[in-house]
């Protein structure tokens, strides 16, 4: 019989890495990506936000227990805001129910409180969102998800033929190439004042580097056009639900006229269709936004359901509860997909 008065929670340690992934590997199986060390090196190490905070629990000298965050940074009328993300949690099997969720969560908060993070945020699922909501969490909003189908009758039958290879997005550019092309800096910069109003992640060349063209095992394309002053660049996805062949949309930046931003869309979506095998697109965008409004003139759907986004604030003088649980977020898939 396991007991709570023998585990010892302490800060993670280099050394613990070997001893991390194996139990995550028997927490939480094998996951949409590999659990490695050189994927764990990109996604807590190489971070351009900073290392990741994790703490593990330890009993009868070995790891059974591990809360981890990852830094992220927002940007809200010219300030940075500082702030982490819940993710890489696990328990082992055989110790479970100890508590040791609550006290490794309870000793972060702590920390990270004192480091500096104002809030912490994760999409949890519908299960695991009640226990959040017992350690503080609030529900902030649920991004508006939308959904155009390219080839339903596929969709349709996708079930009934079983499993399928994923779309093959090979003869679409990567995201090196759209880093190249000349103008991406300052089409990222208009992007980031004509946001300044809402909580967004701060796009940069390092930061759109390490997020889509350095994470290993996962495969981002890219596609962009212009027309005169006006520019649209797209990052995306494939995968597989349900043997379907879904894209996701990570990144949907422009300028310019809506009119000319909705012509280039529509060019970049019939060179989507013509170039790749997929049955149907998934985008988020903030209602009312224009990148909203691009996607309804392109037929994207509002899907019935969606992420949930939780957060608890951990300095609440200078980011309160009330204006994180708000439709102040400007928020892109690349921004709610964890791995």
């Amino acid at each position: 019989m396991t007991g709570a008065a023998e585990i010892e929670v302490r800060e993670a340690r280099k050394g613990d890495l070997d001893a991390v992934l194996e139990l995550l590997g028997a927490a939480l199986g094998p996951g949409s990506v590999p659990r490695t060390e050189r994927f764990w090196q990109w996604k807590h190490r190489a971070n351009p936000f900073g290392a990741s905070p994790a703490w593990v629990a330890v009993a009868r000298g070995r790891i059974v227990g591990l809360r981890t965050f990852l830094r992220w940074r927002w940007a809200l009328e010219g300030r940075r805001v500082d702030a982490v993300r819940a993710v890489d949690t696990a328990t082992h099997p055989d110790w479970q129910r100890q508590g040791i969720f609550w006290r490794l969560t309870r000793e972060a908060l702590e920390r990270l409180a004192e480091g500096g993070a104002e809030f912490v945020f994760n999409t949890p699922n519908r299960r695991s969102g009640a226990g959040y909501r017992k350690l503080g969490w609030r529900p902030a909003l649920r991004p508006p998800m939308f959904v155009r189908a390219v080839k339903p009758l596929r969709m349709a039958g996708a079930v009934l033929r079983g499993k399928r290879a994923p779309a093959d997005l090979g003869a679409l550019p990567g995201v090196e190439e759209l880093l190249g092309w000349p103008d991406f800096d300052d089409l990222v910069a208009d992007c980031g004042r004509a946001w300044r109003s809402r909580l967004h992640t701060p796009r940069d060349r390092r930061y759109l580097q390490w997020r889509y063209a350095e994470i290993p095992g996962v495969d981002y394309r890219s596609l962009w056009a212009t027309d005169g002053d006006s520019a649209l660049a797209m990052i995306f996805r494939t995968r597989l639900r349900r043997s379907m062949r879904e894209l996701l949309i990570s990144e949907l930046l422009g300028r310019g006229t809506l009119k000319a931003r909705r012509r280039l869309f529509a060019g970049l979506l019939a060179r989507l269709r013509e170039e790749s095998d997929v049955d149907y697109l998934v985008a988020t965008a903030p209602a009312r936004s224009p990148e909203a409004s691009l996607l309804e003139a392109a037929k994207f759907l509002r899907a019935p359901a969606g992420p949930s986004l939780m957060v608890r604030s951990l300095t609440p003088s200078r980011q309160g509860d009330a204006r994180l649980a708000s439709d102040c977020w400007q928020l892109a898939i690349g921004d709610l997909e964890i791995f």
